[in-house]
């Protein structure tokens, strides 16, 4: 603790520096919090936790999913045309073909250990989505020509191909700007191409419609996920589990749980049968069997430790 006679000489020192500076004195000097420690849960992008030595993550992480493209904008109508005795209507423009989808953005689950002997500060970002991209414009309508004896109306113009969306962004989690897990953006979706434009009405009373634009592709999905995930599910980033890192010096042993049976009877779900010499008084008999066993963070029941399959145990 620093002694009142020291307290009021720094003092003294500070307010004569801040005097001749000409600034404020008194302000408390502000302190950053700590970084807390990592914990189940879903973060918010920009989050940072501590993960102590030993100390393991199970991570389940979602990229951000492709945009879908705008679509084409429509053809524009034909004009009218004339046959010297009627008015020959011009087609119809075609309509614009719909964006294509964006694709999803994958999603990855695994497991991060903190093997070294220092604290490790962690950074969550969480990928955004692709923002969509924009419709094509519509093309312009054709001249009408009419009134003034034979003559064609003109083709309508073409309209506008879609934009294609844009990429959805990688979720990624980082230590000292290293990536240490991620999940891939899915990719934008293409444009729609825009719709033909109307035949203009001809001066043999002969009209066409445009043909409609073709639909964009959809956009690829992220790789290098191992869980299935879909365009409408939004890009997270999620803490599972926090647990000591499996190790020959730490994992805990294994435990053979097992019941005798009468004759006949079939085992509860999850034992199986088998023959122990312990049973009916050490006569040995009919019995169930099952194992709990650590695995990757957390106790499992089964009844083949070696192979599984493994199912989550409650305690019980």
């Amino acid at each position: 603790m620093i002694s009142r006679f020291t307290s009021r000489i720094g003092t003294s020192i500070a307010a004569v520096a801040a005097v001749a500076a000409g600034t404020c004195i008194g302000a408390p000097l502000a302190s950053a919090d700590p970084i807390p420690d990592c914990s189940v849960g879903v973060v918010t992008s920009g989050q940072q936790c501590t993960l102590a030595p030993g100390l393991s993550l199970n991570l389940i992480i979602k990229g951000g999913n492709g945009g879908a493209g705008g679509n084409g904008g429509a053809g524009g109508a034909g004009g009218d045309g004339d046959t010297g005795s009627q008015t020959v209507s011009g087609g119809a423009g075609g309509a614009g073909g719909a964006g294509g989808n964006g694709g999803a953005g994958a999603k990855w689950q695994g497991i991060y250990v903190n093997s070294t002997a220092s604290p490790q500060i962690l950074t969550f970002t969480i990928g955004a989505n692709g923002a969509a991209g924009t419709s094509g414009n519509d093309g312009a309508a054709g001249t009408s020509n009419t009134g003034s004896g034979q003559a064609d109306g003109e083709a309508g113009a073409s309209g506008d191909g879609g934009s294609g969306g844009a990429g959805g962004e990688d979720s990624t989690v980082v230590i000292s700007g290293i990536t240490v897990a991620f999940a891939v953006g899915g990719d934008g979706g293409n444009g729609g191409n825009g719709g033909n434009g109307g035949q203009g009405g001809q001066s043999v009373g002969l009209t066409s419609n445009g043909t409609g634009g073709s639909t964009g592709s959809a956009g690829a999905s992220g790789s290098g996920g191992n869980l299935t995930t879909t365009w409408l599910e939004s890009p997270f980033i999620e803490i599972g589990s926090v647990f000591i890192a499996d190790s020959a010096d730490s994992t805990p042993p294994m435990w053979m749980q097992s019941y005798g049976r009468a004759t006949g009877i079939q085992c509860l779900s999850d034992w199986s049968a088998s023959w122990a010499e312990w049973a009916n008084f050490g006569r040995g008999g009919d019995v169930c069997n099952r194992y709990i066993v650590w695995r990757n963070g957390a106790y499992v029941k089964t009844t083949d430790p070696e192979q599984g399959p493994f199912t989550s145990w409650e305690g019980k």
